[in-house]
């Protein structure tokens, strides 16, 4: 997949520049599509061009090599849980095609693996949909590395991250009501085998770092306004109540 690898201190923001030069060396995500070049896009404000990193992902990252200099950000930086990205200069990175730094030296041989994730996921067949889509983004050389990876909390959100990408992508070229539905659901239950499956191997993260939503239904039923019943999805009460409170509103500007 590609990725960034960060190739000079990045200029600007509120570390020192000693917290700043710990990201040189690490390799971070860029989520974008594997068939094509990920171009950086132009910042007006800064007068360059930058390449976006979800924040919270590349953390994670830069704790799993240099725990000192991500505590310094986890004290010191508000926007840590804000869901905002990293913009990092094209000036001092290079795109790679390859996986994030996921692996420490001091990895243990007999630590949990991504490969024993992804296998209990492979073999629940309601969220097999999802793991499908990561498989097919990543192309099988990468698809094996990554199973060869040590679960942690960077490489959980750094799934996370994949699988709600590739599904909300998938899911914005879906025109099959089934289709949307059943990758809608496999996305649910991925997610939820995730988070299952982090707690049982002692990884403590909140539950909203990995259930992510992953289309425009997500944040309908996250706003009230849709309710999953008898297998499908239908309006709630909260709809026809704004609905009259909106008719409501109208004719009292007519009279």
């Amino acid at each position: 997949m590609f990725c960034i690898e960060i190739t000079g201190i990045p200029p600007g923001g509120p570390a020192r520049d000693e917290i700043k030069e710990k990201w040189i060396g690490l390799v971070l995500p860029l989520y974008a599509s594997r068939f094509r070049m990920p171009e950086p896009r132009f910042l007006p404000e800064a007068g360059c061009r930058v390449y976006p990193v979800p924040i919270l992902t590349a953390l994670e990252i830069l704790n799993l090599q240099h725990p000192e200099a991500a505590r310094w950000w986890f004290e010191n930086f508000e926007h840590v849980y804000s869901g905002a990205n990293f913009l990092f200069s094209e000036e001092i990175v290079k795109v790679v095609d390859e996986l994030p730094s996921l692996r420490t030296e001091q990895a243990d041989d007999q630590a949990i693996n991504m490969g024993q994730f992804l296998q209990v996921a492979e073999d629940k067949e309601d969220c097999q949909g999802a793991v499908f889509l990561i498989r097919a983004h990543l192309g099988h050389k990468d698809w094996e590395e990554l199973q060869s990876l040590p679960f942690s909390k960077a490489a959980a959100i750094f799934l996370a991250d994949l699988a709600q990408t590739e599904v909300g992508r998938y899911l914005d070229g879906c025109s099959m009501e089934e289709s949307f539905s059943d990758m809608r659901k496999a996305a649910k239950k991925f997610f939820e085998e995730l988070y299952d499956f982090t707690w049982l191997h002692g990884i403590q993260i909140e539950e909203g770092l990995i259930k992510r939503p992953v289309s425009w239904v997500d944040a309908m039923v996250d706003d009230g306004y849709l309710e999953e019943k008898d297998g499908g999805l239908v309006p709630t009460k909260k709809v026809s109540e704004e609905a009259r409170n909106l008719e409501k509103a109208r004719n009292a500007q007519n009279n």
